[in-house]
């Protein structure tokens, strides 16, 4: 097999892609760079290292700055394309020179074999007649014209007969090569072999000499292989040369595929100045083929987006005028709403008892009224006649606005029942109330629209008469409670399981009594059930939020109930508030308290 040095010298050797150089920053970034082809060809893969996270950004040309890795479809393109032209010429360069080797020698074989085959039956009379001077004077013409280096003439026990290059009394190593020997006259063939001879690369041939039929000797002839370098190595300059000229055609495709992409990169360009803002971008057009067509398709849909947001911007401004003055309107008639709800407070106000009055006939009491909004459904009447002293407590439908109707007409009602109609009786009044409501919202009739109503309590404490001694109170309820605290101990007297008004009240239900003596010491409470149901935070409450509830409101009345009304009063709105905190409030809060710790009788 033949070996060629110069093929590592010449090979492969201008198919130099890449150098790879690595570089410490002063900001201590580690940074790799790798460049391709001709500097304005330049495909470079830069990887960052900064702090705890890395960006690597592909970029052709010139670099881009980004979040995202990206590659450009024309860095992607001039690779493949680059890749295949190269690994062509690499194919297409190491074909020709393996053709090119094999082709010269197959050539110098064939010549050496035929130059041995000629010499050794010239040399077969002159060496039966021992003519040795002509033999050599025949080898000696064949090392002068051509690549020929070495003829030798031997016996067949090994003796030189005939050597161009070393004196008639040496003799042929048959020791190393015995075999090619040997084996030349056992099969009496022709055989060569690659040898160094001298230093330099050469093929031998051997021949063998038969003089009638008999080995005589053999014919030994070495041919150098410089010829086969050299045309090995010209061979390789013409196709390193037509190499670079295809490299050199194949970077001027590139570039013009290149200017290929540029209007490309133009309209990469336009879309980041339309993203940007600048709507009034304009690209020129060039051409008209794909591209220019395009670039008109770009062209105007920015003008179809200008046209947009100009319409837009347009539309906006008329919306925002309009949307101020509606707002001004709403602003307007929000005051307006404001100064009636204010107005409506006032009202209602005006209809609960004047509390100088109030405390002048019952002075060991208190009076909380907390309507959820400005004005509420909750109200209260307390008023002194000659045979005693009523107070009630009424707790009516819905909230704000629609509840304050509700609170005006059980107001009226109730001052007209113990006003004008004089009766002081708790049933009495709350069937009286039952029936004022419900038939004046005409709820008593199968076409009526509302079913709204209300629950009550009403106590009447009567007079103590010159020289009586007894003084006693008097409950009647709708669903709402009495609770009596007296010496720490607590009961709770039940209202009756009927409300007042609605659809489905009884309007002839007849109210129960309930009469207790008037103790001195003893605390009497009336409630609606926005107290008790108002939420609070409660890390024990699945959701984080618990109502007061009735026990624990219970537990404070009695827990207050011997300290001065006013103090009781100061205790329970902190309660509330304090468990309330940032909850909004649930109900309109009403709660009454009085007694008789100080006197036995109402002045």
């Amino acid at each position: 097999m033949i070996t060629n040095p110069g093929l590592g010298k010449i090979g492969l050797g201008f198919f130099i892609i890449s150098c790879v150089k690595t570089e410490q920053t002063p900001h201590l970034r580690r940074r790799s760079k790798l460049q391709v082809g001709p500097p304005e060809l330049h495909l470079c893969i830069r990887f960052h290292t900064v702090s705890a996270h890395q960006r690597m950004i592909f970029f052709y040309g010139r670099q881009h700055t980004g979040e995202l890795p990206q590659m450009t479809i024309r860095s992607k393109l001039i690779s493949s394309f680059l890749l295949m032209v190269f690994t062509i010429i690499t194919v297409f360069t190491l074909y020709i020179y393996m053709r090119e080797t094999r082709s010269i020698r197959s050539e110098i074989i064939k010549r050496g074999s035929d130059v041995s085959k000629i010499f050794t039956q010239m040399a077969v009379p002159l060496l039966f007649s021992m003519d040795y001077i002509s033999i050599l004077d025949n080898a000696n013409e064949l090392i002068l014209d051509s690549d020929i280096i070495s003829v030798t003439v031997a016996d067949e026990t090994g003796n030189i007969l005939v050597d161009t290059g070393k004196p008639l009394s040496s003799q042929i190593n048959m020791a190393a090569p015995f075999y090619i020997y040997k084996k030349t006259s056992e099969e009496r063939t022709q055989k060569y072999r690659e040898i160094q001879y001298e230093g330099e690369r050469a093929i031998e041939f051997i021949s063998l000499i038969a003089v009638f039929g008999k080995p005589a000797g053999v014919v030994r002839i070495v041919i150098s292989l410089k010829t086969l370098e050299k045309r090995v190595s010209e061979s390789l300059l013409s196709i390193a040369l037509l190499s670079a000229g295809a490299i050199m055609l194949t970077l001027i495709l590139a570039k013009m595929l290149l200017k290929l992409f540029d209007p490309i990169k133009v309209l990469v360009q336009g879309t980041h100045e339309i993203s940007d803002g600048n709507l009034e971008y304009k690209i020129s057009v060039s051409s008209d083929d794909e591209i220019g067509q395009l670039t008109k398709s770009f062209n105007s849909m920015a003008e179809r987006i200008r046209s947009l947001v100009d319409n837009l911007e347009d539309k906006v401004n008329d919306r925002t005028f309009r949307l101020a003055g509606a707002n001004e309107e709403i602003k307007r008639k929000t005051v307006h709403i404001m100064d009636s709800i204010r107005y409506a407070e006032k009202i209602q106000k005006s209809m609960l008892p004047d509390m100088e009055t109030v405390r002048h006939y019952l002075p060991d009491s208190f009076f909380i009224w907390m309507p959820r909004d400005m004005v509420g459904g909750d109200t209260y009447f307390a008023e002194c006649f000659g045979d005693g002293f009523v107070v009630a407590l009424i707790d009516c439908t819905g909230h704000g606005i629609p509840g304050a109707f509700m609170s005006m007409i059980a107001s009226s009602f109730i001052r007209k029942i113990t006003g004008s109609e004089q009766c002081h009786d708790p049933a009495e009044i709350l069937r009286r109330l039952n029936y004022n409501v419900k038939t004046s919202l005409q709820q008593d009739k199968a076409y009526a629209i509302s079913d709204d109503g209300m629950d009550a309590a009403v106590c009447f404490i009567t007079s103590r008469q010159t020289g009586d001694s007894r003084q006693e109170l008097t409950f009647a309820g709708a669903r709402l409670s009495l609770t009596c605290v007296h010496k720490d101990e607590i009961s709770v007297i039940k209202g009756d399981r009927q409300s007042i008004g609605y659809k489905k009240s009884d309007l002839n239900f007849s109210f129960t009594n309930h009469t207790i003596p008037v103790e001195k010491g003893t605390s009497f409470y009336m409630a609606s059930d926005g107290f008790r149901d108002q939420f609070g935070k409660d890390a024990d409450s699945r959701f984080g939020e618990r109502s007061f509830g009735k026990k624990r409101f219970r537990n404070l009345l009695r827990k207050v109930a011997d300290m001065p009304f006013e103090k009781q009063q100061e205790i329970i709105l902190r309660t509330f508030s304090e468990y309330r905190g940032e909850c909004d409030i649930q109900d309109d809060v009403t709660v009454i308290g009085f007694g008789f710790q100080n006197q036995d009788r109402i002045n």
